[in-house]
């Protein structure tokens, strides 16, 4: 074997886990070829598994990166057919998506399009001349619960050659076949059969395996499809965290309440939540009602806070200054304590507007409560300081 017929491409993803080359298995890379490739993917690629037919006698070896979790996507190689490119992307930590070009289709793409982009097998000469020929015979990288880091090692075997033909993309492996009439079915070498036309973005979500995350003390179960879960990294963080501690696909939630969890969810799939005690014709208008509903928007805001949910936390905030005109004097107080108590800050809002209730200016509202309601407003005072301070702001130097 001549060292210019072997290319080793650039690595990409993390340093951690333990190191692997396939190499040292498989022997003399003029023999050595790949045979199928099958992989497991959540919002990460979680591992890699790979078979290879080695020397003169096709011995077969098979080898095993990662851990087996998530959803699973495999395609096997026709005796003429080769990888030729390959690409993805990555980041510091991880492997987040791999596509595999052979000289008959494209397999994939598999995973998230998360990170920077990378492309293996455009391969030259110092002269920057294209060389013909080369083909993926193995892998290196690095491994732990999850696939961390890759770095593919090519060879050039020009008796191998075939002509390129039409790239035929393998089909992820899912519970059921679905045929639609008028829509093709594909099938091609290694592929599963499932219908060509691709998925939504958002039925894509529901393809993803379900986990469950545990909220409350009494673990109060709530299923979420993994995808969905991904799009706030601070779950994405705590689901891997579980799985490589646990090895278990679930997340524990024990401080939370399940009511706010499952907003947070219904938002996640929906881009809203629901307030899940609407008004009747009996407690239409009612203060205690309209009290009730802002208190449960100042409790999504501190959940999606605590989760750097955004969105949800803008449009909790929205809610939040839409009850506020509906409450008398006093019950406006206990909203903001409940405010004060949670996260958002009296000030946050104030900046926003300029009447709480009945058009009356925010000075006359705090002086209003100095009036009728002392004894109250005494006891949430040394309760909440930085609320006092606010109030007694406002109260003297008025609607500024």
């Amino acid at each position: 074997m001549n060292d210019s017929d072997t290319h080793t491409t650039t690595a990409h993803g993390g340093s951690g886990g333990e190191e692997f080359s396939d190499t040292l298995l498989i022997g003399d890379l003029a023999t050595a070829a790949i045979s199928e490739i099958s992989m497991w993917h959540s919002s990460i690629i979680c591992c890699l598994e790979v078979k290879y037919t080695c020397g003169e006698q096709r011995e077969n070896i098979e080898v095993q990166h990662g851990m087996v979790w998530g959803s699973t996507i495999n395609f096997k190689l026709d005796d003429d057919e080769f990888i030729t490119h390959v690409e993805g992307y990555s980041s510091s930590s991880y492997i987040y998506q791999l596509t595999f070009v052979t000289n008959k289709r494209t397999c994939g793409p598999t995973g998230n399009r998360t990170g920077e982009h990378f492309r293996w097998g455009d391969i030259k000469t110092d002269q920057g001349t294209q060389v013909h020929g080369m083909r993926l015979v193995a892998f290196s990288g690095r491994a732990s619960n999850n696939l961390i880091m890759l770095q593919g090692i090519f060879y050039n075997q020009q008796g191998f050659s075939s002509p390129i033909q039409q790239a035929i993309p393998v089909k992820q492996i899912i519970p059921s076949k679905v045929n639609y009439e008028g829509i093709p079915d594909v099938s091609g070498p290694g592929g599963t059969g499932v219908s060509a036309v691709p998925f939504s973005t958002f039925t894509s979500h529901l393809i993803s395996p379900v986990r469950t995350l545990y909220a409350g003390q009494d673990r109060i179960e709530l299923h979420v499809h993994e995808d969905t879960l991904c799009k706030l990294s601070s779950l994405q963080a705590a689901l891997e965290e579980s799985f490589q501690v646990s090895m278990k696909n679930c997340i524990e939630m024990p401080e939370d309440d399940p009511r706010m969890v499952s907003a947070l969810i219904e938002y996640l799939y929906t881009g809203n939540y629901t307030y899940p005690y609407p008004s009747t014709s009996e407690n239409l208008g009612s203060p205690i009602a309209t009290l009730t509903e802002g208190q449960y928007h100042v409790c999504i805001f501190e959940i999606a806070s605590k989760y750097d949910c955004q969105g949800l936390a803008a449009m909790a905030m929205g809610n939040f200054k839409t009850v506020l005109p509906d409450l008398d004097s006093i019950d406006t107080l206990r909203l903001w304590k409940a405010a004060y108590g949670e996260g958002p800050g009296l000030q946050t809002l104030r900046n926003s507007f300029n009447n709480l209730h009945s058009g009356k200016p925010l000075a006359s509202w705090v002086k209003e409560l100095f009036k009728n309601h002392r004894e109250e407003l005494n006891r949430t005072i040394k309760e909440f300081p930085e609320l006092a301070s606010d109030l007694l702001r406002l109260a003297t130097c008025g609607d500024d």
